[in-house]
């Protein structure tokens, strides 16, 4: 306003000063430091509202020039620490935080004795996952997780000992059903749903079909009991508790299925790293089945093996056709022998 009127009208110019003065503005470094740069670009018609600027400063004991200098430093410090901020943020982002956690576990590195070195083949998700049932171990007894953790790999080095392979990798012990003796081993105290959790893995299909009888038979009782007060023969009793029965068995089956997929959690399989290849020891093949109709459809199943390979390229993965002709009413038909004769120097081709 007063850069307005010191164009337009001058000699009202003091009137603006009065107001701004009677406004009491924030007399601060940055406020100071900005009104100065936007003033002085005016030149020397704007020197009254700057004279009062160092009038009105000179009572608090400062300058203008010492004001803009702190603004300055303020604003050099700001600098440098959005500067800080933004480098900390890209160093949070680009580091692996999971190289990161496992570097500096105690339980990582106790793990990792596993024999023949397995766990530390397999891929981060499952790793993680033993982890935190050391953890969960270690949180419900008096032990420390790398006491869990080493009692781990010794019970699964007796087992190698003894020629049980089976129980010689240490997911054995925490994911499988040597779990339950780890626990033992460390004392450690089983809650009720912990318990009904084993109840329901060792017995499955008892619980999930006396679940639902149960329901079925309850809900059932409740119509035979409304309809027996109606006094009905014995006939329309017996109609009306087959009904009920039938009925309410699929609505008790849909209730169980419903609950089962919010109470019980789903398991993790435990699964090997393979980002990096597949070592000579796991060498794998692809299996495509596909039936031959014709002689065109068998350059079609070249070509989609050929993609396959090229899009999934590695030294130990292959890829095979499992082929078969088209049904028939027949064990032979007579275009059998043409389609055979000529696939097979052609899939001979391909194999070379």
């Amino acid at each position: 306003e007063m850069i307005e009127v010191s164009e337009k009208d001058p000699k009202n110019l003091v009137l603006v000063i009065a107001d701004m003065a009677r406004s009491e503005p924030p007399m601060e470094s940055t406020f100071v430091a900005e009104l100065n740069r936007r003033l002085l670009e005016k030149g020397n018609t704007l020197s009254l509202p700057l004279n009062w600027i160092e009038q009105t400063l000179s009572e608090i004991g400062v300058t203008t020039s010492e004001l803009i200098q702190l603004d300055n430093q303020n604003q050099a410090a700001t600098q440098v620490s959005v500067s800080n901020c933004i480098n900390s943020f890209r160093f949070l982002s680009t580091t692996n935080w999971r190289d990161f956690v496992e570097d500096t576990s105690i339980v990582e590195a106790t793990l990792r004795q596993d024999i023949d070195g397995v766990y530390g083949k397999m891929d981060f998700h499952t790793r993680d996952q033993y982890r935190h049932v050391v953890e969960k171990i270690a949180l419900y007894s008096k032990s420390s997780e790398q006491v869990v953790a080493e009692s781990v790999i010794q019970a699964a080095k007796n087992a190698a000992l003894n020629n049980n392979f089976k129980q010689s990798h240490v997911g054995y012990f925490l994911t499988g059903d040597g779990c339950v003796a780890t626990a033992k081993a460390a004392n450690a105290k089983i809650n009720i749903s912990e318990k009904c959790g084993r109840i329901r893995s060792k017995r499955p299909l008892l619980i999930y079909l006396g679940s639902i009888s149960i329901l079925t038979f309850f809900i059932c009782w409740l119509f035979v009991k409304e309809a027996a007060k109606e006094n009905l023969s014995a006939v329309v009793m017996i109609t009306v508790c087959i009904v009920a029965l039938l009925t309410t068995t699929r609505f008790s089956v849909s209730l169980v299925n419903w609950f089962s997929t919010i109470l019980i959690k789903p398991t993790l399989l435990p699964r090997m790293d393979f980002s990096k290849g597949i070592p000579p020891d796991a060498k794998t093949m692809v299996v495509v089945p596909t039936l031959i109709t014709g002689f065109e459809n068998i350059n079609d199943l070249l070509e989609g093996l050929e993609v396959r390979f090229l899009a999934n390229r590695d030294a130990n993965l292959y890829f095979a056709l499992l082929t078969d002709f088209k049904d028939a009413a027949s064990e032979h038909l007579p275009a059998d022998e043409a389609l055979l004769n000529k696939t097979y120097p052609m899939f001979i081709g391909v194999a070379f």
